[in-house]
């Protein structure tokens, strides 16, 4: 992959981070994020998807399935709440 796609898609990710929806707010469908994004079906394939599902892989956006619905729904994940050591859960503690 050359420089200018990897920073295509950089710039891709951080314009899907700026649609997606706080925690709470209704989520949006991935049609509606490619129409914002102006994407091809090509892009909205190759391009997209990858994206938000790395997305949630990585704890950063929800997808959400509706029933009877095969559209996908996204949004940001809420924060971590903090544990009693006042750690963001499920990150490691430093050593005492």
């Amino acid at each position: 992959m050359s420089t200018d796609s990897s920073e295509q898609l950089r710039r891709l990710r951080a314009a899907v981070l700026d649609l997606l929806p706080a925690p709470g707010q209704e989520p949006v469908s991935t049609s509606d994020l490619r129409t914002a994004l102006h994407l091809s079906a090509y892009e909205h394939s190759t391009q997209l998807w990858p994206i938000l599902n790395e997305l949630a892989n990585d704890g950063v956006a929800e997808r959400i399935a509706r029933p009877g619905q095969t559209m996908r729904y996204w949004r940001c994940t809420p924060a971590p709440a903090p544990d009693a050591a006042g750690q963001p859960s499920g990150q490691p503690q430093e050593p005492r």
